[in-house]
């Protein structure tokens, strides 16, 4: 929440925050650790996005599906994935873990019971059946915010998430 003078106001995207703005900012215990270097920046400015290597596949995006093992390491936070690193976090789950990535050649890849990995329009699709073979709430809300996530890559600006 940002507060302005006696004014509450609750940020959304397009919400700029002003010089004298409080802020009050509630983070998960995983994002917390790195809250201090954050704050740093803030204070040091000027806060823009990490430049980040976004390369396209070559040739026809490789898709691939199935479950997520314990040597794949952490399924909500993952590093490398597929044997790609990720160079961007564009959703995580919040009930469980999961996470939604761009992979260094240019793929995305879904993390947590599965790992599903291919362009953009492969994963939506296969998240698309995913919604529609479950009854479970919490899941429906997670493939639905997986398709919504990939509805238009291009438009994803390389930072935080």
């Amino acid at each position: 929440m940002i507060v302005r003078g006696d004014e509450a106001i609750l940020p959304r995207g397009s919400t700029r925050v002003e010089a004298g703005d409080r802020l009050h900012v509630i983070v998960r215990q995983e994002v917390a650790r790195g809250f201090p270097e954050l704050i740093e920046r803030w204070r040091s400015g000027p806060i823009g996005w990490a430049p980040q290597r976004r390369t396209r596949f070559p040739g026809p995006p490789v898709f691939s599906i199935r479950p997520w093992s314990a040597t794949d390491g952490d399924s909500a936070r993952p590093d490398r994935v597929a044997g790609k690193a990720v160079i961007e976090r564009l959703r995580s789950r919040h009930d469980r873990p999961g996470a939604v990535v761009v992979l260094e050649d240019g793929r995305y890849a879904v993390t947590g019971s599965l790992l599903i990995v291919g362009s953009a329009l492969q994963v939506r699709r296969q998240a698309r059946k995913c919604l529609q073979q479950t009854d479970d709430d919490t899941e429906q809300a997670w493939w639905q915010e997986v398709t919504g996530t990939l509805a238009a890559p291009a438009r994803h600006q390389p930072g935080p998430s």
